[in-house]
């Protein structure tokens, strides 16, 4: 009795580790359609801080993105059709690997103000055909939060129909030789 009572306050301790993974397996995109489950990643993936796949953030009522602030490295970020979503505070992404024809694509998030939240990403890695792509968010004013970013490791760069964005600045670091 004395071994069994041993085994189970063990596993008490042991099985919650066990029962949540670091993060979602590398052979899917981790795509993110609601609030819901957006909350629901940070509850299922705690310490989930470097993935090895993209991230996707497309849904309705996305409104924040603190729960992902444990999230620091992924190949690709893609943030697209978020009608209520007003900035990216709670992304601490550091590290965009990049992957061929994604890199940064935000795109269509109507009440989407600014990107600042990206200012620490950097991309690590030169890959063929990677691209930022900046469309359809009329609200966007700046694109501070992009100084970080090696222009030699991105092949294009997409900015049209963001009717409040009036200058570069934060691309003004980008050279090409």
């Amino acid at each position: 009795i004395k071994k069994m009572k041993k085994i189970y306050t063990t596993l008490f301790f042991i099985l919650p580790y066990l029962c949540f993974a670091q993060c979602p397996s590398t052979d899917f995109n981790i795509e993110l359609t609601s609030q819901v489950e957006v909350n629901q990643f940070a509850i299922d993936y705690p310490n989930c801080s470097d993935y090895d796949a993209g991230l996707i953030i497309s849904g309705n009522d996305i409104t924040d993105l603190t729960p992902l602030a444990g999230l620091s490295k992924v190949r690709f970020l893609r943030i697209i059709n978020n009608p209520l979503l007003v900035n990216l505070n709670g992304l601490n992404l550091t590290e965009i690997s990049g992957d061929s024809n994604n890199y940064i694509n935000i795109t269509s998030n109507l009440l989407l103000e600014n990107i600042n939240a990206l200012s620490s990403v950097v991309q690590t890695v030169l890959v063929p055909n990677s691209g930022i792509f900046i469309r359809n968010n009329p609200l966007l004013s700046s694109l501070d939060g992009l100084q970080g970013i090696d222009a030699f490791h991105v092949e294009d760069i997409s900015i049209f129909n963001n009717d409040l964005l009036t200058n570069l600045i934060g691309l003004d670091g980008f050279k090409r030789a």
